[in-house]
């Protein structure tokens, strides 16, 4: 075979593997839907400031701001809701202070009685930029279902911050049934959108050299690369 038409060939093989990369990569990364995962509780942030359609919000420095901590369950197939939370929120101390942090009432949800209440206790290290929030229900009698704000966080940016995104990042995350069955919670952060002091022209952080460029799309990119020039050593 003239060696044009291998180079053809060769050329048109690497252009599908890497094709198949780019179109099947990001179903490796896609979480399940919520409404699929059974049992399903979500944790996401609320605030009347974000941005439309997004988590995002837009402040300035010396800014206070104040957001929710939202839960929502639709239960466990036996009819039963949560009864008790715990999740760790991070952050960058160096461009946030915590200044307030208040229990929400979601898990006192769904007692026609009204004798529920939520105890529990809020950690806040200011030093390692980390809240941890722990919550239950009592009496817990079969959880509680719905939406509703677990605790209002507020939080200060600082004077002399630089343009940057700061992410408050959900950790540790667990949800617990009148069972004592856990369930992992699913998680969405927010991003805040610092616009920094005048002049300052950082970023906050580096942005993806390569729109759609995953790590499977670069084997398969390698491994074609790969193949030509074992063919050509062959040659």
């Amino acid at each position: 075979m003239p060696e044009s038409r291998i180079a053809a060939v060769l050329s048109a093989a690497l252009a599908a593997v890497v094709a198949c990369g780019l179109l099947f990569a990001p179903l490796a990364f896609v979480p399940a839907p919520a409404g699929a995962i059974d049992s399903a509780t979500l944790l996401y942030f609320d605030s009347e400031g974000f941005n439309d359609d997004t988590t995002e919000i837009d402040v300035a420095p010396g800014e206070t701001v104040t957001l929710d901590l939202v839960a929502s369950t639709h239960g466990n197939p036996a009819g039963n809701g949560i009864s008790g939370l715990s999740y760790a929120i991070e952050y960058d101390p160096d461009v946030l202070t915590v200044t307030d942090v208040q229990q929400g009432s979601m898990l006192a949800g769904g007692d026609e009685g009204g004798n529920a209440t939520v105890d529990g206790d809020v950690e806040i290290d200011d030093e390692a930029g980390v809240i941890t929030v722990e919550q239950e229900r009592t009496p817990p009698g079969n959880g509680t279902t719905g939406t509703g704000p677990t605790a209002t966080i507020s939080l200060e940016v600082s004077e002399d911050a630089p343009t940057t995104n700061e992410t408050l990042a959900i950790t540790d995350e667990s949800a617990m049934f009148p069972s004592g069955y856990p369930v992992d919670p699913v998680e969405r952060n927010a991003t805040l959108v610092v616009d920094g002091a005048a002049g300052d022209e950082s970023d906050g952080g580096l942005e993806d050299p390569v729109p759609g460029l995953t790590p499977l799309t670069g084997v398969a990119g390698v491994a074609g690369l790969g193949a030509v020039l074992w063919l050509r050593a062959r040659r």
